[in-house]
This record gives C-alpha cells, sequence and structure tokens, in this order.
C-alpha cells in the first residue's frame, strides 16, 4: 500500500526548503558582509579582529549581554576583547547565535567547549559534547584529532569518554594505523599504541605510518609529546641504498627522526617482519645494537635481550562452547522456523531428532521417517535428510548437518518440508560463543585505564614509562 500525498503537499514542502535556504544565505552574510555588524571582537591572544551583531551575541549568555549592553567599557566602544577564545570557537558561538550550523569537528567542539563553559552558554556546551560523544559513529580519524586536540590546548576529557575513545581505536586497529590523520596524531597517544599488544596491526605497515608520523612531527614539535627530548645519537654505518623515505625534510630533522624512530625501537615486534623489508626500511634507522639483534635473530634465531618476540595478538576472547536445543513444533507452524541467538555465534552443527510416529506396547516408535531438510546462515545455505533405522524402530532418528562459517551470525534459519513438520522433534544447535570486538576492548581499557588515558598536564615525559 503507497500513501498518495497531495501534489500541494509536495509543492509546500520545495518552498519551505528554498525558504529555509534563502535564510541560511542571508544569515550567513551576518558574517561575511562587515557593513551589515555594529561591533568588533579581538579574538584570542594574537587579538584577530573580527566584526558580528551585537544583539544576538547578546542573547547567548548574560556575561556577553552584560558586556556588550551594560556600562562598561565594552558596551560603550563596542569592542570587545577575547583573548582567552578561539577565533574558531567565537566562530561557532557567531553562526549558533545567528541559528546558523555550527560545523564543529573536534578542534572546533573542544575549544567552543572552553568558551561556552566561561561564558555560561550551557546549550552550546551541551551541544559540543553531544557531538564528542557521538563523532559521527566514533570515527577513528574523528577520536585521533579530539585527544590530540585535548592534549595540544590541556583540555581535560572525561575518564569515561576517554575509555569508549580507546576502545573504538582497539576494534578498529587497522582503519586507526591507516587513518589519514595518524601523521597528526599527538605523540602521547602514537606513544600508548605501539606498546600494546592487543593493537592488532601488521608491523610493516605500523613502521611505515611510524616513519611517517616521525617525519611529520619534528616539523611540527607540539606533536612530538614524550618524544620531544629524543637526542640524536652517532648513527651506525650502514650500506648506502637507493630508496628515499625522508618524507621531505631537512637533514638536521633527518637525525632527528631517527632519534625518536630509536626511542619506538624497543616496543616494535621486528621479527614479525619480512627479511627483506626489515633491510631495506627498518635496519637504516636504527642503531648498532638493534641491528645486531635483529640480524641474529634472522640468522641464528638467537634471541638477545630486549628484543620482542610477541606478536600483536589484538583482542581475544575465552572460546565457550554453546547449545540451545527446543522443541521444533512449539513455536513452529510453518515450513521454516527461524531461531534467533541472544548473541552472535560461530555456529558448528546443527542437529534434529525425529518425533515418535506411533506406538507398540505402549512405546513409543519410529516408523518410516524419511524426509530433508536445510539450515541457511550469513546467506549460505546447508542441507541433509532423515530416515529412521529400521533395525532399531524404538530409537529416534537423528541428523546432523556441520557448518563451516568464517564468521559468527545471530540467527539460523531451518527448513522442512510443510507435510514432514509433525515428523520433527527438537532441534539442537551448537557453536561457539565471541563477545563483539569493542566488548572485548572495553575490557582491556579497563584493565589498562591508568597507562591510556592521556592527561591534560602531560608534558615531556619518557615513553617508556
Amino acid at each position: 500500500f503507497i500513501l498518495a500525498l497531495p501534489r500541494s503537499f509536495a509543492i509546500s514542502v520545495a518552498m519551505s526548503e528554498a525558504l529555509r535556504l534563502a535564510q541560511d544565505k542571508r544569515c550567513e552574510s551576518w558574517i561575511t558582509d562587515e557593513d551589515l555588524c555594529d561591533a568588533v571582537a579581538f579574538v584570542g591572544p594574537e587579538r584577530q579582529r573580527v566584526p558580528f551583531l551585537r544583539a544576538p551575541l547578546a542573547t547567548l549568555s548574560k556575561p556577553l549581554k552584560v558586556a556588550l549592553y551594560g556600562e562598561f567599557r565594552e558596551g560603550r566602544t563596542r569592542e570587545l576583547v577575547l583573548e582567552d577564545v578561539t577565533v574558531d570557537a567565537f566562530d561557532v558561538m557567531m553562526r549558533t547565535a545567528y541559528h546558523l550550523e555550527p560545523k564543529l569537528i573536534p578542534p572546533r567542539a573542544i575549544n567552543t567547549l572552553k568558551a561556552a563553559k566561561l561564558y555560561m552558554i550551557e546549550d552550546l556546551e551541551k551541544y559540543c559534547w553531544d557531538y564528542l560523544r557521538d563523532l559521527e559513529g566514533l570515527d577513528s580519524t574523528l577520536i585521533l584529532q579530539t585527544l590530540t586536540e585535548c592534549l595540544k590546548c590541556s583540555f581535560d576529557l572525561p575518564e569515561e569518554l576517554q575509555c569508549t575513545y580507546w576502545s573504538n581505536i582497539l576494534s578498529k586497529s587497522a582503519s586507526v594505523v591507516q587513518s589519514p590523520f595518524f601523521v597528526e596524531t599527538h605523540g602521547s597517544v602514537i606513544a600508548r599504541l605501539i606498546k600494546l599488544d592487543e593493537f592488532h596491526v601488521d608491523e610493516e605497515t605500523l613502521w611505515n605510518r611510524l616513519v611517517e608520523w616521525s617525519a611529520s612531527a619534528v616539523q611540527k614539535p607540539e606533536l612530538l609529546g614524550p618524544f620531544a627530548d629524543a637526542t640524536p645519537c652517532q648513527p651506525a654505518k650502514r650500506a648506502k641504498t637507493n630508496d628515499d623515505d625522508s618524507n621531505g625534510i631537512r637533514p638536521s630533522e633527518t637525525v632527528q627522526q631517527e632519534a625518536v624512530l630509536q626511542l619506538m625501537s624497543p616496543h616494535m615486534r621486528f621479527i614479525q617482519m619480512n627479511k627483506g623489508f626489515f633491510i631495506d626500511k627498518v635496519r637504516k634507522h636504527l642503531g648498532r645494537k638493534e641491528i645486531d639483534a635483529v640480524t641474529d635473530y634472522f640468522l641464528m634465531g638467537r634471541i638477545s635481550e630486549g628484543l620482542l618476540t610477541r606478536k600483536r595478538v589484538g583482542l581475544k576472547d575465552p572460546i565457550i562452547e554453546v547449545e540451545e536445543k527446543q522443541d521444533f513444533q512449539v513455536c513452529c507452524e510453518f515450513s521454516q522456523k527461524k531461531l534467533k541467538f541472544t548473541k552472535p555465534i560461530l555456529l558448528t552443527k546443527v542437529e534434529i531428532n525425529s518425533r515418535a510416529t506411533g506406538r507398540f506396547f505402549g512405546e513409543p516408535c519410529f516408523f518410516n521417517i524419511s524426509f530433508t531438510w536445510s539450515v541457511s546462515a550469513a546467506n549460505l545455505k546447508f542441507s541433509n535428510s532423515v530416515a529412521s533405522d529400521s533395525d532399531n524402530t524404538r530409537a529416534p532418528s537423528k541428523s546432523t548437518i556441520a557448518i563451516n562459517l568464517q564468521d559468527p551470525c545471530d540467527e539460523l534459519i531451518v527448513d522442512i518440508a510443510s507435510d514432514q513438520i509433525d515428523k520433527v522433534g527438537s532441534i539442537e544447535v551448537t557453536g561457539m560463543s565471541f563477545k563483539p570486538p569493542v566488548e572485548l576492548a572495553k575490557s582491556v581499557v579497563q584493565r589498562l585505564s591508568k597507562d591510556l588515558l592521556v592527561k591534560p598536564t602531560e608534558a615531556k615525559n619518557d615513553p617508556d614509562q
């Protein structure tokens, strides 16, 4: 059944949308057209000049209204000095006052939060918190941006929210290391990631990204964090190579980059790399001690002190065998029965037992039972047949379908011919239970929270701490 809306309704919706767009355009002009502005703000430590309209901004909070329309100097001169508000935060404040989309991204949200709290703009403060809790479905890039901005501007992010961020980082390790923002991430976050066995990424991919990150960080010292005190040491003599991964940095920065990479090296699983990759891409960045240790392992299988041999295992959950048995007739009126599981399981087999077709001297008997049945799970279908045992008519017939799935599923469909349903007694499902990755990650974060959660006061800390 399709409800046909009147043509007049569609025209009305289109007219309303056109009017809304026109209104937004006019409101945007309040920001872009200085001729319409009646006051000026000097924003940030540099006191950047930003013209604005007083009346809409005064409606945001009482402190702003008092400053702009009271008997203070700001009211007389129509000049507002906001050294503790960033240009981005003031732009969000204006857009909110002008009834425009705030256009939040993590840095703007963090800086706006600080300004909204300072000037008692409660609804804007709540909007920013809601944005940070969602981050477009907790996108990996946005999480890295948020943690980095908090560290750069010493913003105290609540522990609960940080735990949510780190849980998503660990459950999406591959997307984190491939994120475009990885090379712009704060060193305090990078230092935590490389230590984690639960950060399940390919070691060669991680090394390549760390080389890119270190090249970026030596050019932007505010990103170095705990690696800021990396001291260049005398480089080991190495074979020349035509490979150029300098990332366009100066020779002096290259020396510092290698010092940063050598600080990271105790946490790298070099023996998990391909030998050729280590020789071509890694060796030139390391000191003699690290080179000799890895080379000894590759040539002799010898494990030197300090050489990490364990893999990054990722999130591991104890495998629990689960069984579910149901009477088929109780909740099945048609040829198909759908079983819903309380949580995803990795199915291994489904077993069906026949129902007695008669009685012999008061005992149930199973005569002439023969039918084909199938199960479907994860868009795959598996079939088998049931037949009674002519030599033992007092035992129910059983039929088992072995299932081999790559991923857990949360439902199973059993299909039996409608005229054979009365011959089915019970169905038993066996599989392995796993926790969802995010749930596993939450357990890890709770266990490691003291080491994982970033602090606004973090300065140049020892990355080995």
